[in-house]
Formats: C-alpha cells, sequence, structure tokens
C-alpha cells in the first residue's frame, strides 16, 4: 500500500473540516489550528498506527525512510499527529505548487513540442539562460520544475 492511499482517509478527514469550523466560534478559546491538526494528523496516525501506541513508526509509515525521515520532524524515530498534520500540508502545499507549474508549462508551450523557448515564455534572453541548466537553448520539464524547486522531492 503506497503513501497515496495514506491520503485517502485523510481526504474524507478534511470534509470534516467545514464540521469543526461550524462548531467553533470566533473567542479567545477557539483554536482552529489546533483543531484542524487533530482531524488530519491524528486521521492520518489512526490509519497507519497497526500497534496503536499513538504514533506511527518506520516499519508501520508506507513512504520510504528518506520521506519518513522527513516526517519525523523532531527525529525522535516515529510520526505523532502533529507532525502528519504539518507534513500533509506540505505535501498539499507541493501538489499545488506542481498543478500551478503544469498549468504555467501548457499555457507557454504554444507549439505543443514538449519544450519552451524564451519566446514562448516570454523572460528575457539573460533571465531564460539562467533556468535553461543544461544550455540547449530551450527548458524541459525537468528545469521548468526545478527552477520552481519543485525536484528531488518524493512526492505520494
Amino acid at each position: 500500500m503506497g503513501l497515496l492511499s495514506a491520503i485517502t482517509p485523510v481526504g474524507a478527514a478534511i470534509g470534516a473540516v467545514s464540521t469543526i469550523a461550524r462548531a467553533l466560534r470566533p473567542g479567545p478559546s477557539a483554536d482552529f489550528s489546533a483543531a484542524l491538526r487533530e482531524t488530519l494528523g491524528e486521521r492520518f496516525t489512526h490509519h497507519w498506527d497497526a500497534d496503536k501506541n499513538g504514533t506511527v513508526s518506520p516499519d508501520e509509515f508506507p513512504g520510504s525512510p528518506q520521506l519518513f525521515a522527513r516526517w519525523d520532524l523532531n527525529a525522535d524515530g516515529s510520526i505523532a499527529a502533529a507532525e502528519a498534520h504539518t507534513a500533509l500540508l506540505q505535501v498539499a502545499e507541493q501538489r499545488r505548487a506542481q498543478s500551478a507549474a503544469a498549468e504555467q508549462w501548457a499555457l507557454y508551450d504554444a507549439d505543443r513540442d514538449d519544450t519552451l523557448t524564451a519566446t514562448e515564455t516570454g523572460l528575457p534572453q539573460n533571465e531564460f539562460s539562467k533556468l535553461d541548466a543544461n544550455s540547449d537553448g530551450v527548458l524541459d520539464r525537468r528545469e521548468w520544475l526545478a527552477a520552481r524547486g519543485l525536484t528531488g522531492q518524493e512526492t505520494l
């Protein structure tokens, strides 16, 4: 079972956010962030915590050891609900950024040759050249994503 399937039960929890938002009324004691963390993070840990000790250990985690290390923010060898919450928000942001980059690519690639030229991007040649890592005069998708800091990241 992959990490993508881990998001499915968490996705159901996202629907609960509106319920929580309605239940919380503005005031000095309302802590929406804590309620959201409990909903997303606890849902994830509940799903993957096979030994039911309240945290997800490396052998319970559905992703790679490298991804586990990134999610284990306090490096204690387990992922608690708050850490899962933070990681899931980062995953959502990464997906949003990847989606935006893909949409921009589609808009700029006027000739649909799966590369971008300086003319297609509208960038001045000196700026375009900074993005063209292999100096071949065109940007491929790898260079396009790298320019947005979206490479070298394991995604779901």
